[in-house]
């Protein structure tokens, strides 16, 4: 049934296919660039190009042209991807699984289907919040410790239990609802497969906030040296003086980084609201 019901509003609605492939290529992109070899002079981080010294311009072989150390921004813009979507992914799993067990948890105890939930435009604002309260603690704490690990440590205590907690208050219901309706008329693996759009669901929302935090701390070179990210690429071209001088080098990053964030929202808050509509 949410499959189906997924299906029949992605078929009618021309602004959820749209986002959806622009997700796909973007998902298309990041996967492609695990297959750049690393002695390439097209990979991300290491590779080069022997003709080219330093910054070029756009041209039939690099597409966006190279940054200050020749490295192909194109290849980097695809790394980011990859990098955007597998944050994502782990920070959905770490918000999302806690969260499925303890709703199996209340309809094993009886709880029912009605629960008190909070609107989705909550869930859509307050993780941003909560990234603003992190960003703002790490920035100080790093600067006086020179230690990322406290920063991780706040992210546990503070940002975590506060992002299990908005996530429960605003899926809890349809998932809850969801299980109980179902739960008594198939087995247990085929409830699993029918809850897993509503699991892609909360992905898709911890993919588009990671990817806010993760700009962020990037842009501030706070994030991780040996990986690429949209982030880390607009602190490249602002550290380096070509803020002015390159805009596809600091646009293309900025742009795909609200892109990526845009679409994962928009889909996810589209399911959301179709499914909620059919729930009791």
């Amino acid at each position: 049934m949410i499959w189906k019901l997924l299906w029949i509003m992605l078929k009618r609605e021309r602004g959820t296919q749209v986002a959806v492939v622009i997700f796909l290529l973007f998902a298309a992109g990041g996967i492609g660039s695990l297959s750049i070899h690393e002695k390439s002079m097209y990979h991300p981080l290491t590779g080069s190009d022997p003709d080219i010294i330093g910054f070029s311009q756009p041209s039939v072989k690099h597409l966006l042209g190279t940054d200050y150390v020749g490295r192909d921004i194109f290849s980097q813009i695809l790394a980011g991807s990859c990098n955007a979507l597998v944050n994502g992914v782990w920070a959905g799993v770490f918000i999302a699984v806690p969260v499925f067990i303890f709703a199996f948890i209340k309809v094993g105890r009886g709880y029912g289907p009605y629960l008190d939930h909070s609107p989705l435009y909550l869930f859509i604002f307050l993780p941003f919040c909560a990234i603003q309260v992190w960003f703002a603690l790490a920035l100080p704490i790093i600067s006086m410790t020179g230690g990322s690990i406290i920063s991780l440590v706040f992210y546990l205590i503070l940002v975590l239990p506060f992002l299990w907690l908005v996530t429960w208050k605003s899926f809890g219901y349809l998932l809850v609802d969801s299980i109980e309706e179902r739960r008594k008329k198939i087995s247990f693996l085929r409830l699993l497969f029918d809850m897993v759009p509503i699991f892609f669901l909360i992905l898709l929302f911890m993919m588009s906030w990671t990817n806010i935090g993760n700009s962020q701390f990037s842009f501030f070179g706070l994030g991780n040296p040996n990986s690429v990210t949209w982030g880390m690429m607009l602190r490249w071209c602002f550290s380096t003086g070509y803020l002015f001088n390159a805009p596809f080098w600091l646009l293309t990053p900025g742009f795909c980084s609200w892109l990526f964030s845009a679409v994962t929202v928009y889909i996810a808050w589209r399911g959301y609201d179709t499914l909620l509509l059919v729930s009791p």
